[in-house]
């Protein structure tokens, strides 16, 4: 009956994490939102403030993935075992990973967006510097041109005198 009490214990560090998980994924999701804000208004600092930000929290995903596997080792065998003693843990916890799957996938969805935005704004930044390079080539060459025009005009009135 300990070994029973004990494996409830370890089934509800492990719902504990699923919701701890659906917490993050719900502030990642926020994060998403204010990184597309950041790209749209074209605001650089806030962006890489936010990335930062997504760092720490996927940071925090991926331990709590980690201790959730750790845990669910311990419990598993107890599980398969005796699985109408845990069926209402086994249901909530069934019921979390659908919620974490499910803001899992809209976050890819808004990861996607925010990629595409992102390339969207570098083609513009580039199509800007080419421009900037063509207007500047063609000014550098203009004064080359009029620098060669007014020397050839200066040494034809040399050669006159």
């Amino acid at each position: 009956m300990d070994y029973l009490k004990k494996t409830e214990d370890y089934i509800q560090i492990l719902i504990d994490s699923l919701k701890k998980k659906s917490l993050l994924l719900t502030n990642l999701t926020q994060k998403n939102a204010l990184q597309e804000a950041a790209v749209l208004n074209d605001d650089s600092q806030d962006f890489d403030h936010i990335l930062e930000e997504k760092a720490v929290l996927i940071e925090e995903l991926n331990h709590l993935d980690q201790g959730f596997d750790l845990v669910f080792e311990r419990v598993k065998g107890q599980i398969e075992k005796n699985p109408s003693e845990f069926k209402k843990q086994i249901r909530e916890m069934q019921e979390l990973i659908r919620e974490i799957t499910d803001k899992s996938l809209g976050i890819q969805s808004q990861e996607k967006k925010n990629k595409e935005l992102i390339e969207k704004q570098f083609r513009k930044m580039r199509q800007e510097i080419q421009g900037r390079r063509t207007s500047v080539k063609a000014a550098t060459n203009y004064y080359k041109s009029m620098n060669s025009l007014s020397y050839d005009a200066s040494s034809s009135i040399d050669k006159k005198k």
